[in-house]
């Protein structure tokens, strides 16, 4: 069995990608450094952990640059932006949702802010459809103004990945 599992996606441009370690592995923020650099290459990317930092084994990498891509806002808040990205499972079925969300520039606090506007957008949400979420932040934790929120992990289709 490998001890990394991976799911990818190509939406809008750019190249969501899930890394999961078996819970087993010797070593996992070793073997999360190596999958990172092998999935990425020489390509721009963005790599975020859990918030909580008690899953060093989940990694969430984009590819590309967000940027560009169509921001909106949200719930009217002048000071916070997001964008969706619907997930699909094997057979191209809807399985889950990537949030990111940038803002609190105008804040005091913006690491609470964001907290707060990321318990509110999941508050919001039908619990039927949406059974569980991670909270990401950058890897290196020195962006308090950039939240992601991946919904449905345990509905994502995995796969091996061979490290190499």
């Amino acid at each position: 069995m490998s001890d990394m599992q991976i799911y990818k996606q190509v939406v809008n441009g750019g190249k969501l990608v899930v890394l999961v370690a078996e819970p087993e592995a010797q070593n996992p923020a070793s073997l999360m450094r190596l999958a990172v650099s092998q999935v990425v290459q020489h390509s721009m990317f963005n790599e975020y952990v859990d918030i909580s930092l008690l899953r060093p084994f989940l990694r969430l990498v984009w590819l590309g640059d967000l940027n560009t891509l169509a921001w909106k806002q949200y719930n009217g808040d002048r000071d916070c932006e997001y964008i969706e990205f619907e997930l699909k499972d094997d057979v191209n079925q809807w399985c889950g949702r990537v949030v990111f969300m940038r803002g609190g520039l105008y804040q005091k606090n913006p690491n609470q802010y964001m907290t707060d506007k990321v318990y509110e957008y999941i508050n919001d949400l039908d619990r039927v459809q949406f059974s569980g979420y991670n909270e990401m932040v950058e890897s290196p934790l020195d962006n308090p103004w950039f939240r992601v929120i991946l919904l449905n992990i345990d509905h994502l289709t995995f796969s091996p990945m061979n490290l190499l």
